[in-house]
């Protein structure tokens, strides 16, 4: 089995928006980020154009206060646990991250942090066991309803 060091993987925080839901650590499940891949800014949604065939080029209405588009974003997880458990720890997050409403979520590594965050799916899991120990890569896909809200850790 690889050799891994958990120190260079980071967890992800997350709350459930509704009211009375602690913050959760993936390090509950034994479950760290390996890629949390996201755009610097989202884009902005299609703004309305007038194309007047009796003149060159078209005009565009661009507002003051633009609007952005919702994303997706497939986020790779790495569980490190007992042999012949990572698979539901991987499971029990994935209930957590699906059940009860949206979730704020927050990448300690890159200090990105969004609201009104949707489970999509899991898929690409990869199950690597060892003598005492197994490691379990997958992805999840998270909607990110909120494109341009960002939260902050405070301690």
């Amino acid at each position: 089995m690889a050799f891994i060091t958990l120190s260079d993987y980071k967890p992800l925080l997350i709350q459930k928006i509704k009211s009375g839901y602690p913050v959760k650590n993936s390090t509950d499940w034994d479950i760290y980020i390996k890629n949390f891949p996201f755009d610097i800014y989202p884009e902005m949604k299609d703004i309305p154009i007038n194309d007047r065939h009796d003149q060159n080029g078209d005009e565009e209405y661009t507002p003051d206060t633009p609007v952005f588009k919702s994303f997706t974003s497939d986020v790779e997880f790495l569980c490190l646990s007992d042999k012949g458990t990572t698979l539901d720890k991987s499971i029990s997050l994935t209930e957590y991250l699906s059940h009860n409403g949206m979730n704020k979520i927050y990448d300690t590594y890159s200090g990105l942090g969004r609201t009104n965050v949707r489970y999509v799916k899991t898929s690409d899991a990869k199950l690597y066991k060892g003598a005492t120990q197994d490691i379990l890569v997958f992805k999840v896909t998270f909607k990110f309803n909120d494109p341009i809200t960002r939260i902050t850790l405070t301690l």
